[in-house]
């Protein structure tokens, strides 16, 4: 990744990452050092396991259909596969609130994967999202899946928009064209060659 895609990150840093750094010391009040540890590699695990799918495998083998089909078929999916967390026993209200959200980070971390070349950022990036629930689900369930579905909607409906915003700016047209070429969907324009001279 180059230096200027870190920019890339600030927004959606601020937007996800830096509420839940800040509310990090009262979730780690309750728990302890075991469930920190668990909740880490929990994170990462999980960051890897479907940044390597949704943003590796299946961005790039939807490719083909074009930029924004691509993202928006691999981050319906993601949301979609959200909802079977319903059989794990969680509650309606918390897994439609999930999937929701889930769609709108699924469009801004394609849209970061194409713009960098990268899944590492993403990985790192989906991880430091899913820590700090993780020790939260684990220390105090209730609080997470009682919410109530009108405010797990609106909520989740907010990030939705907010991450959407963000990544129609970074996948904004002439990004876009510049991606084309780069992935190998559009021909580059080759300038005509000259005919042999003679000396």
């Amino acid at each position: 990744m180059r230096g200027r895609d870190i920019a890339l990150y600030i927004v959606p840093f601020i937007v996800i990452v830096l509420p839940s750094i800040v509310a990090f010391p009262m979730v780690n009040r309750q728990s302890s050092t075991p469930i920190i540890v668990l909740a880490l590699i929990a994170a990462l695990l999980v960051g890897f396991t479907e940044e390597s799918f949704f943003r590796g495998l299946l961005l790039q083998s939807a490719l083909p259909m074009g930029i924004w089909p691509s993202v928006l078929i691999s981050s319906v999916l993601f949301g979609v596969v959200h909802l079977s967390n319903i059989l794990a026993g969680f509650t309606w209200n918390y897994v439609l609130g999930q999937a929701l959200f889930a769609f709108g980070f699924g469009v801004l971390l394609s849209g970061l994967r194409l713009r960098t070349g990268s899944i590492w950022p993403g990985i790192l990036f989906h991880a430091a999202k899913d820590f700090p629930g993780l020790i939260l689900l684990t220390v105090n369930p209730h609080q997470v899946l009682s919410t109530p579905l009108n405010l797990a909607l609106l909520s989740s409906g907010i990030y939705c928009v907010v991450l959407l915003i963000n990544a129609v700016i970074i996948l904004r047209p002439s990004k876009a064209r510049e991606l084309k070429t780069a992935y190998g969907m559009q021909p580059v324009a080759v300038p005509p060659s000259l005919p042999d001279q003679a000396e």
